[in-house]
């Protein structure tokens, strides 16, 4: 290490000791300290602390209205009025030096990103939608990383009962902040952080926020705020998207307009087994629908070609449990072959947060309770019941979770507590468990147009019942590209087969 830099960070030394390029392995990635660490990343100052990242990670500056450097978005962004922050080339953003005007941006902003920003003395981090990002905090030492191997510098602690040998092989469930390292905690969407403290400050919901029903106008504005983003991102960026067999998917794909369609780099499906088979099945229609080619990507067997040159999934495997902090350390072979094999684009986008319009984390609607529980939301946001939920955590973990998780439900303000599991699966799910897979892509920049403030708290506000059923979705589908939303679905598909 140069001199001037402290000891190596734990990732950098597991690198250097297995072989491994740091950069490949932590691609995309960052880390807030108020010390540099990383000799071969870029290192901008913010106040009192530095900001590295990966050269390949989009750096946008954020400046006062006046031109003076407040910080920087990390990440990619757009708006649903045609602006976009991360492409190469692109303007700086322009805001008032306030704090509200820096909450003001990140409700406006949909995408995959990150604001750091120093106003007044005060260096603040704020998360996108969902956390997407993903970040970390290690309070002990005031590092803010994108991962845990970035933000210490000694070996792993680990839970009592476990061993740091058992990472690389089994991915433990980790539901409410906890990670790999006792010292390391995760952070939730809708908190910023405070730097000099690492002290997490929600700031949505408020006793204020409404979750009741919204309007008739609800569904056009929904429809017309996703399809404005989806054209901010075809103008602005090399995008491909997946065309599966399953809902989120095609509420993406009928969000597109002609000319935004035309501007999609790739439209592609996996067909890795006979189940995949019935998501090509599906696709074809939808492709078909908005008139854009679909390429069927086969990867039965073992896949050929110039992406497969050198391809090792057990190595892929390996670091990315390292990358993602032991979160994501049981990728299937398949899995890792999608990736490995989806065309070369800048972004691929993918549906995950749009599952709030088909409320995901609820049961059927008769099943729906008139009054949310915490023992309800909880066991809804896993998808578990209690008793597997225990056996899969075990019973500390299980324990010390459920204690964190009654404490998140009672700071709820109480209408929000009224959709605890959509407000759990953003704040708890995405930004945890789901939100690590996507570091494990190296060589694209995944992200989720529907990851944005306003079409995720205004489809909050609809009754689970109406979502749970598939109305909302049908409504969405309807307005966007009439005649979608009656093609059959993968699993209906599949469904259908089995019967006959």
């Amino acid at each position: 290490m140069p001199k001037n830099f402290p000891r190596p960070l734990w990732g950098q030394k597991i690198c250097d000791r297995r072989g491994w390029s740091f950069g490949e392995v932590f691609r995309h990635q960052f880390r807030i300290g108020r010390a540099r660490a990383v000799p071969e990343w870029e290192g901008k100052q913010i106040g009192p602390f530095w900001l590295e990242h990966c050269p390949f990670l989009p750096v946008t500056p954020i400046l006062s209205d006046k031109g003076k450097s407040l910080g920087y978005l990390l990440g990619i962004a757009v708006d649903a009025e045609g602006a976009g922050f991360g492409y190469d080339g692109g303007p700086p953003v322009t805001l008032a030096a306030r704090f509200d005007a820096v909450a003001q941006l990140q409700a406006r902003l949909a995408g995959r990103f990150a604001i750091v920003v120093e106003i007044d003395g005060e260096t603040r981090f704020y998360p996108d939608a969902s956390s997407s990002l993903t970040a970390v905090m290690n309070a002990r030492t005031g590092v803010l990383a994108a991962s845990v191997p970035l933000a210490i510098d000694t070996p792993l602690r680990v839970s009592p009962g476990r061993k740091v040998d058992e990472l690389w092989r089994v991915t433990r469930l980790q539901l409410m902040g906890e990670t790999a390292d006792r010292r390391v905690t995760q952070l939730f969407a809708n908190h910023y952080i405070d730097l000099a403290d690492c002290s997490a400050h929600r700031f949505w919901p408020d006793r204020d926020t409404p979750f009741d029903t919204p309007g008739p106008d609800a569904i056009p504005r929904l429809a017309k705020r996703l399809q404005g983003i989806m054209t901010s991102l075809t103008h602005r960026f090399d995008c491909a998207l997946p065309v599966t067999g399953g809902q989120d998917s095609r509420l993406l794909a009928a969000a597109l307009t002609p000319d935004s369609a035309v501007l999609m780099a790739h439209y592609f499906v996996y067909e890795i087994n006979w189940a995949t088979g019935f998501d090509v099945a599906a696709a074809k229609p939808v492709a078909d629908h908005i008139g854009v080619p679909l390429k069927v990507l086969r990867l039965m067997g073992e896949p050929q070609g110039d992406a497969f040159e050198g391809f090792d999934p057990r190595l892929v495997r390996a670091q990315i449990a390292l990358a993602t902090g032991f979160s994501q350390s049981r990728l299937t072979k398949p899995v890792l072959q999608a990736m490995q094999a989806t065309p070369p684009s800048q972004v691929v986008l993918r549906g995950g947060a749009a599952e709030l319009v088909h409320a995901n984390k609820w049961p059927q609607p008769a099943r729906i309770p008139d009054v949310v529980t915490a023992e309800f939301a909880f066991e809804r946001l896993a998808l578990q019941s209690p008793a597997n939920l225990r056996a899969a955590l075990g019973e500390e973990a299980f324990d010390a979770s459920w204690l964190r998780y009654t404490a998140w439900f009672a700071a709820l303000p109480e209408a929000a507590r009224r959709r605890a599991p959509d407000v759990g699966h953003r704040e708890l799910w995405l930004s945890g468990p789901f939100g690590t897979i996507f570091q494990a892509p190296r060589r694209h920049f995944y992200l989720n147009p529907f990851n944005d403030h306003q079409l995720m708290a205004e489809t909050t506000r609809f009754d689970p019942k109406m979502r749970r059923s598939g109305a909302l979705l049908k409504a969405l589908l309807d307005h966007l590209s009439p005649g979608l939303s009656e093609l059959p679905y993968a699993t209906q598909l599949r469904a259908k087969a089995q019967a006959a």
